[in-house]
């Protein structure tokens, strides 16, 4: 009866008339764009990407976990996972550092099922030395920074021995150590002695040099001063990196901001300047206490050998608003994002040397964050892990992590993340 005094002149089946009116009512899809604000501006020789707000993702994800890498049926055993290579297929590559029968690469597909061991242990054809640091290409090659044995080695997707690149001087700390490049190039990076240099800073000290698949020399790339002032003396301070993407152009980046810059290929181009606004995460006063409680008991010679000369850790107010950085085989660039701590058990992030007093214990955790963009400077948003996940790399909407137990043991982890666009 009352639809009849509203609709009087209307002969709507009551079926399709149910249906009509619970689509006016459902609540529209969220659009995310509109909570976030872009602003394209052009200044100088830099065009600047400003975004205010949600990323193109949406407010932040948490990662979910899908599968842990597996043996024989069971839970793989690790001794150590060092680094690992995220193949475009979604397997990954990880190195144990520590297995039983000595350093190994383990290849997993994307269930995370254990496929093989790849090489081992030497100096021949498909062996490395030492705990190299793996990487994967977005052709699907898998490739090794072996500095013991100064050279490249690189694998097929399913572990086949492809040509190793050798190189003079291996470097590292200054950025990511291997890049792959274009048509299964890789630039590397090592010592580059300069002639007349005036100063002795680090970051001008290396540099990458890009090799084709037979170890010919395409072109070497040093520091691009890009945003670079001063080294910083402790931790706290802000922080600078700079790498190269696949195609050469150099990514450089401050650890005081959320986003990078970009240097065009050709020298005529624009620079690109990726940034998000917003606030600086702060320290929590008593989490502020016990870290510098900690600086200090390792800067009073507690907690280090010698009476080598160094600048006191002061404890900041405000966080670095980011701390790491990762190139993922699509392009992305991720910067792993400092957010306000939580609480956690009591621990120590470093074990006290022997025969002296214990360190202080520390009541805060890190979340784990991490924020991509696209090349282009496009913010995508920020996609969190459980607490204390070792992130390994990125492909389309997959991440590969380490997560410990509570008896210290080792899992590998396959994460599902927010669908590419």
């Amino acid at each position: 009866m009352l639809l009849r005094l509203y609709f009087p002149a209307m002969r709507i089946p009551p079926l399709a008339l149910f249906l009509l009116i619970g689509a006016a009512c459902a609540k529209p899809a969220p659009n995310w764009a509109s909570a976030s604000h872009i602003e394209r501006s052009t200044r100088g020789d830099t065009t600047i990407v400003r975004t205010t707000g949600v990323g193109a993702w949406g407010p932040m994800q948490d990662a979910v976990e899908e599968r842990r890498g597996r043996s024989g049926g069971t839970v793989a055993e690790f001794g150590r996972i060092g680094s690992g290579a995220v193949l475009p297929s979604g397997a990954v590559a990880v190195f144990d550092g520590a297995a039983t029968d000595g350093p190994t690469l383990k290849l997993f597909d994307a269930n995370g099922s254990f496929v093989k061991t790849i090489g081992r242990t030497g100096e021949g054809p498909g062996e490395y030395r030492s705990v190299p640091f793996a990487f994967g290409s977005s052709d699907g090659t898998i490739i090794l920074w072996d500095y013991a044995n100064r050279r490249i080695d690189r694998y097929t997707a399913d572990g086949g021995i492809l040509p190793a690149i050798p190189f003079q001087s291996p470097a590292g700390g200054a950025g990511a150590f291997v890049q792959p490049g274009l048509k299964g190039s890789v630039y590397v990076l090592t010592v580059i002695p300069q002639p007349r240099m005036k100063t002795v800073r680090f970051n001008e000290l290396v540099g990458y040099v890009h090799f084709d698949t037979t170890g010919r020399v395409l072109d070497t790339i040093l520091s691009p001063h890009l945003w670079f002032t001063v080294d910083p003396a402790t931790d706290y301070e802000p922080n600078e990196y700079w790498t190269v993407l696949s195609d050469g152009r150099v990514l450089g980046m401050r650890t005081d901001h959320l986003g990078f810059l970009l240097k065009p290929l050709q020298s005529t181009g624009l620079l690109l300047r990726a940034e998000v606004v917003a606030e600086p995460p702060r320290f929590d006063p008593v989490e502020r206490r016990e870290l510098q409680a900690f600086e200090d008991y390792w800067d009073s010679g507690a907690g280090r050998e010698g009476d080598e000369p160094h600048p006191r850790p002061i404890v900041p107010e405000i966080k670095p608003n980011f701390t790491r950085f990762h190139i993922d085989i699509d392009g992305r660039i991720w910067l792993r994002r400092n957010v306000r701590s939580v609480s956690s058990p009591p621990h120590t992030p470093i074990p006290g040397p022997r025969n002296k007093p214990p360190p202080p214990m520390l009541t805060f955790a890190d979340p784990v964050v991490w924020s991509a963009f696209d090349p282009d400077g496009t913010y995508l948003g920020d996609i969190r892990f459980p607490l204390g996940t070792r992130v390994l790399g990125f492909t389309r909407d997959i991440a590969w992590g380490v997560v410990k137990d509570q008896d210290d043991q080792e899992s590998l982890v396959k994460f599902k993340m927010p669908p590419v666009r």
